[in-house]
């Protein structure tokens, strides 16, 4: 995996996601369409910071922060990262995802 690749060919599906920063609920919308460089320059938006190591994508964010699913068109990225939770905890280290590779 690297920037240009397409969200699609990692199997994830165009719909919502919901971007929790200390208490506060932003939704973000994701496009399957999109690169994995989109998606790391949307969620640089709101302070996180991503890159990609070994092709694997990491994440990493200050303060109380995490990735969750709305109940209603939900994208499956957070499945997809496989963490073996429904959201996905940034807070105050790194968080990598295995599973979201080529």
């Amino acid at each position: 995996m690297d920037v240009t690749t397409k969200l699609s060919t990692l199997g994830i599906t165009s719909g919502d996601i919901l971007f929790h920063q200390n208490g506060v609920i932003t939704t973000i919308g994701i496009n399957a369409s999109d690169t994995v460089g989109e998606l790391m320059n949307v969620l640089s938006a709101y302070g996180v910071t991503s890159s990609i190591i070994d092709g694997k994508l990491s994440l990493t964010a200050d303060g109380v922060v995490f990735l969750s699913k709305p109940a209603t068109n939900a994208s499956n990225i957070i499945d997809k990262m496989e963490l073996g939770f429904d959201n996905w905890s940034l807070g105050e280290f790194s968080q990598t995802s295995d599973w979201l590779t080529d």
